[in-house]
């Protein structure tokens, strides 16, 4: 019993913390109208079911508040119809506010997880992508959920209320009947819960499997390994595939348990101990609305602990930047430094493995200095130390100057035009004359003309050595101080990479470049080397 207690106060404080972070207004005020709709259809509907049993029977069971409403409905018969539009219209009301809130909770966690990658920058393009599309959705189905779970629980008890009143009796054999129901009910949404966590698990390594093609898809077609891929993939999809159907298949079980249970048991008593003439039909068709009721507690119920591994796993990666307590990064002046790098240890979300431990790393003002080491060295994650983008557990990084580029082997070329595209992220007013300007000087071919700056480009029309000349041009307009290249030569052909090297050098400029290829840059100031040894990194000149 008390790891029950436990489980529901861990759910408790999950939905507690997930809810402050949706920014959504009026939760509370949308769930209490979608249960108050709901109410209002249940009343409905039991007046109109006890309507129709007058009209056709001329006799009906119930006490004297609600038979003075039917009576007067069947005495001015012809507001019926508008009785029915009322409740029919009550219900379309609730389905929309709930509809409201899950895509507004959806998309309110869809952009706060997409400012968290921008926070803590250290997600996968897998993770990023599962994270924003499917367990945010997930999420916001979690309130809806919710709301049903609360509506068809105030439902089944307002209909219980109602034939408990009307006829004890029959309703404690019934009462029998629900205390026996828990038990199977219970066990299917416990299979629902564990199909739920499988498809949960198994979505994220599809992610990860497509990241995976899409960085390598070169690569695994000339090694002729894309049928092997494909093989992979459709064996992770159907694990998916499996996990969807047999919860869906367990959760419409605990839900259409209970109704099945009551007709099936109405039939057979009527088919082999003969007609209930004490029983009418009102009684047996708002038994069978409670027991629709009780299936829908199941299955919202099911639904809502379906959410909460989704939920679970959200409020992880939105507390994630609370754990990091330590982050010293900070422009300040540093004499005759532009970088210092003191102390510092890293490692990624989710990994023991430390990449860098006690980093230590002076860089001087306006140098130019290459970082090379194998695959997987930690060049990039240097990188990205400077730029910010990555947040050390403990030491301190200290920045001269504020104006950081980043140019890596695959720029940013947004589908606009030509103009847009090199001043993205630039906050000076720049005219086309020094655009072309600068364009002439990296020989940007047939491109540099005032009518082409308007001209529509995107990542398929230019070549990859334009694109890279794109984003070194990008950097030189935004008049960058320190600037950070990451294989950003790796589509430029020697004498390419020299002219650009010559214009760079004639700047006010610190430049660290991570490259497989040092011998491309002749005229530099220093090489750094980063190499694995006994599992640690060690950082040191060359």
């Amino acid at each position: 019993m008390k790891k029950r207690i436990d489980q529901l106060k861990i759910i408790f404080n999950d939905v507690l913390y997930v809810s402050k972070q949706t920014g959504t207004t009026n939760k509370k005020l949308t769930i209490f109208l979608a249960i108050l709709t709901s109410n209002l259809t249940v009343f409905l509907d039991i007046i109109i079911i006890l309507t129709f049993t007058l009209f056709l029977t001329g006799e009906y069971e119930t006490f004297q508040t609600i038979e003075f409403v039917v009576e007067f409905i069947n005495t001015n018969i012809y507001i019926l119809p508008v009785v029915i539009v009322i409740r029919f219209s009550s219900k379309l009301y609730q389905t929309y506010l709930l509809k409201t809130l899950e895509v507004t909770v959806e998309r309110n966690l869809r952009v706060l997880v997409m400012s968290q990658i921008f926070k803590e920058k250290d997600f996968s393009t897998a993770d990023a992508y599962f994270y924003i599309n499917q367990i945010t959705a997930h999420v916001a189905f979690f309130y809806s959920s919710l709301t049903n779970f609360l509506n068809f629980l105030i439902q089944a008890s307002v209909y219980f209320v109602y034939l408990l009143l009307t006829d004890p009796t029959i309703i404690g054999a019934f009462f029998v009947g629900v205390l026996l129901l828990i038990f199977p009910i219970r066990r299917l949404i416990i299979n629902s819960k564990n199909y739920m966590h499988k498809t949960f698990l198994f979505e994220k390594k599809s992610n990860e499997e497509i990241q995976k093609v899409i960085d390598n898809i070169y690569l695994i077609k000339i090694l002729k390994k894309d049928d092997d891929e494909l093989n992979k993939f459709f064996n992770t999809s159907s694990e998916v595939a499996d996990g969807q159907l047999k919860n869906h298949i367990y959760n419409i079980l605990s839900a259409d348990f209970p109704s099945f249970i009551t007709i099936f048991s109405f039939s057979v008593f009527i088919i082999y101990f003969g007609n209930f003439d004490f029983i009418t039909l009102d009684y047996i068709a708002i038994t069978l609305r409670l027991f629709q009721s009780l299936g829908g507690i199941a299955g919202s119920f099911g639904r809502v602990l379906n959410s909460q591994i989704h939920l679970k796993e959200l409020k992880f990666v939105l507390a994630k930047n609370e754990s990091k307590l330590f982050h010293d990064y900070k422009f300040t002046k540093i004499k005759n430094l532009d970088i210092d790098i003191e102390s510092v240890d890293f490692k990624y979300r989710n990994s023991d493995d430390w990449i860098f431990n006690d980093l230590n790393l002076k860089i001087e003002k306006n140098s130019h200095i290459v970082i090379t080491g194998q695959n997987g060295s930690g060049k990039s994650t240097l990188l990205g130390l400077i730029s910010g983008m990555l947040v050390h557990q403990s030491g301190s990084i200290r920045l001269a100057r504020d104006k950081l580029g980043y140019i890596g082997p695959n720029p940013l070329i947004l589908t606009t035009t030509l103009r847009e595209n090199l001043l993205y992220g630039n906050n000076h007013d720049i005219g086309d004359e020094k655009i072309l300007k600068v364009c002439e000087l990296f020989k940007l071919d047939n491109l540099i003309d005032n009518k082409l700056l308007d001209r529509i480009v995107s990542n398929t029309s230019l070549s990859s050595g334009q694109m890279q000349k794109v984003g070194f041009i990008r950097a030189i307009l935004s008049n960058v101080e320190i600037l950070l290249l990451d294989e950003s030569t790796s589509n430029l052909d020697r004498n390419t990479k020299s002219l650009i090297l010559e214009i760079l050098t004639q700047k006010d400029i610190t430049i660290i470049n991570s490259t497989h290829d040092p011998t491309s840059f002749q005229k530099v100031d220093r090489h750094i080397q980063i190499d694995i040894i006994e599992d640690k990194r060690k950082v040191y000149d060359v």
